[in-house]
């Protein structure tokens, strides 16, 4: 007899269970029995090691009383090495069915959870108070630290644990530092812990983590929070997409525990989930704010106005609260048209927008200069001109692509700039003011300085620096004019941070220390910005939700598959054969490769992707995503 039907034989007449493999193409339940050691030991969701095809892996209790699968009958290896309570288990059942998704991607994330934090602090949730869901809503003299570090205190006191969330690792780790600091016990979440700190013995009143902590399965606790629930970081981009702020309270509703958002840009999903409250008084904590109208000259950036601004503020400024100036584009110059026939130039192969190329070599250095385009020049002149202008040639930023600078539709090399990008505008302010300003982007480190104390950036400098003399968006209009929906509560976040920085640094006063650069200066945003009105700009967000049937008051999901057109063809016809809430839904392709599936809620949205693998043909599907 075989080692096999050894093991088949001593399973006969045992107890059967429903076992999910960790492997998301499977999706399916085996049976296996369950030996003696482990019998009244297994629940709904535990961790088991199991044998497939002879080999060990790691799969979850799904169900119980089984069906038998003839001649594959196999018994249950062991438990696996780390706990899984059921009220973690019904949560990411439930994140699997409001992402239309696999519960093994969120019980994967389950198990890197409890592999990052020491046994001693895994078990089970403590919910003696009930479920409560509040969200706050600060302003720039609030300290997000102070506010969580009180309710962490407040948690520890009745004997239970908080779990932080935060959207970035640095993030993370500079709040458990800073609530350490405030006399707190803290453990920080890490991926892959080395096994002898997972054994360790500690104590933590507060557990802080990146969106992945919200599957942790945390003993005792009484808590959870989440700080900037509305930054990417708290967005799972990849498949399935997720948020943590909508899976906490989830969590907290399942373990009947308090939830509570904080941040000082709500969003209108946020307010849909929980009433916002503004904690304390805000007069006096926005900054004054200057607006200039730009002219229409899409290459005229640095206005006089802005250069007056910027010399009125110099002399404040010092290298670590610089003068920052916002532009969310980076290089000399990336967008280009033709003057001759007024299109944009395009790329030949997938029609993206094009781009600045790299430099090639320079004259004098190690390999000679070769210039990208193969045009031949009446003059020397003429050739010295267009490679003084297009030294870097053009690239395409989705393929790839390098090309020469010339019009894709007449041919002509006679082409414009029509955007500039942050090495241009330090480029304008060096004529102008005769400084070297630093120029900054997301691969800066934080807390960088600039020794001129002026910085030209892209976003990613609202949260690499620590403070500024003043905040000037040189391009306002690329938030203005932006195709996405959530572009209001994007100037949200910017306003807040800028106006944070600025608190940190010189304050505030009658000064104007934000400036904003705008083709449309009496816009109902700039308005609310100008007026220090932050309530009345979420309002203003949430009623053009209404009025547009956008997010939160619809539910939408955004599918990427090849031929999108024969793809909601079928979908549509197969939700009619359904009936029910499935044929509440709108479906619409967007693009040959898009499609965009859209109801009145998540049980009628659900209900039409639950018979997405009836197509027949593969899609990725993002529910709830940021853009169309």
């Amino acid at each position: 007899m075989t080692s096999k039907e050894r093991l088949e034989s001593s399973a006969e007449g045992r107890p059967l269970v429903g076992v999910t493999i960790d492997a998301v193409g499977l999706d399916r339940e085996f049976s296996y029995s369950v030996p003696d050691e482990l019998e009244g030991r297994l629940e709904a969701g535990a961790p088991v090691l199991v044998s497939v095809q002879g080999r060990k892996r790691r799969g979850w209790v799904t169900s119980f009383d089984a069906a038998p699968a003839p001649g594959r009958l196999l018994p249950i290896s062991s438990l696996d090495d780390y706990p899984l309570p059921p009220d973690l288990f019904a949560l990411c059942a439930a994140a699997a069915r409001r992402y239309a998704s696999s519960a093994v991607h969120f019980l994967k994330h389950a198990r890197s959870a409890a592999h990052g934090l020491p046994s001693c602090l895994l078990g089970t949730s403590s919910g003696e108070d009930g479920f409560s869901m509040r969200y706050l809503r600060l302003s720039p003299c609030d300290s997000a630290l102070e506010v969580v570090g009180g309710m962490v205190a407040s948690t520890a006191r009745s004997g239970r644990r908080s779990l932080v969330l935060l959207g970035t690792e640095i993030e993370a780790a500079a709040f458990a530092k800073g609530l350490a600091g405030r006399g707190l016990s803290v453990a920080l979440l890490s991926r892959a812990l080395p096994k002898y700190k997972r054994e360790a013995v500690v104590e933590a009143d507060c557990v802080v983590a990146t969106r992945i902590g919200v599957f942790a399965p945390l003993a005792r606790l009484g808590l959870i929070v989440v700080v900037d629930p509305e930054d990417k970081g708290h967005h799972n981009q990849g498949e399935p997409t997720w948020r943590s702020s909508v899976v906490a309270a989830e969590r907290a509703r399942l373990a009947r525990i308090a939830a509570v958002m904080v941040s000082g840009y709500p969003s209108p999903e946020s307010a849909q989930i929980a009433k916002v409250m503004k904690p304390r008084d805000e007069s006096g904590c926005w900054p004054a704010v200057q607006v200039v109208e730009l002219d229409g000259r899409p290459a005229a950036l640095v206005t006089e106005e802005l250069a007056d601004w910027v010399r009125s503020l110099l002399p404040e400024a010092e290298p670590s609260s610089p003068v920052a100036l916002l532009l969310n584009r980076k290089g000399k110059v990336n967008r280009y048209a033709c003057r001759k026939c007024r299109a944009p130039v395009t790329c030949e192969r997938c029609g993206a927008l094009m781009a600045a190329g790299p430099p090639y070599a320079e004259p004098g250095k190690d390999a000679p200069a070769v210039p990208l385009h193969h045009y031949a020049f009446a003059t020397e002149t003429g050739r010295r001109g267009f490679d003084a202008l297009f030294a870097r040639g053009l690239l395409c930023p989705r393929c790839g692509l390098a090309t020469p600078a010339a019009c894709g539709n007449c041919k002509s090399t006679s082409i414009a700039p029509v955007s500039v990008g942050t090495g241009r505008i330090a480029d304008e302010l060096m004529a102008t003011l005769g400084l070297e300003a630093f120029v900054a982007d997301d691969t800066t480190p934080a807390g960088f300085t600039s020794a001129s104390g002026l910085v030209v950036a892209t976003e990613a400098a609202l949260t690499r620096l620590s403070a500024a003399a003043g905040v000037a968006f040189v391009d306002f209009d690329q938030y203005h004019f932006s195709s996405s929906f959530a572009a209001t509560n994007r100037i949200f976040r910017a306003w807040y941070k800028a106006s944070v920085l600025i608190r940190a640094g010189t304050g505030g006063g009658d000064k104007p220390r934000l400036l904003l650069q705008t083709r449309e200066p009496a816009s109902q945003i700039v308005s609310r910005m100008v007026a220090g009105d932050p309530a009345g700009l979420l309002a203003a967000d949430v009623a053009e939700r209404r009025r547009l049937d956008l997010p939160p008051f619809s539910a939408v999901a955004l599918l990427r598959t090849q031929g999108a057109q024969l793809y909601g063809s079928r979908l549509g016809q197969l939700a009619a054969q359904e009936g029910g809430r499935a044929q509440e839904a709108e479906i619409a392709p967007l693009s040959d490769d898009k499609l965009l599936v859209k109801a009145r809620d998540h049980d009628a949205l659900l209900a039409c992707l639950a018979l997405r693998r009836k197509v027949g043909i593969p899609a990725v599907v993002h529910v709830d995503p940021e853009e169309l």
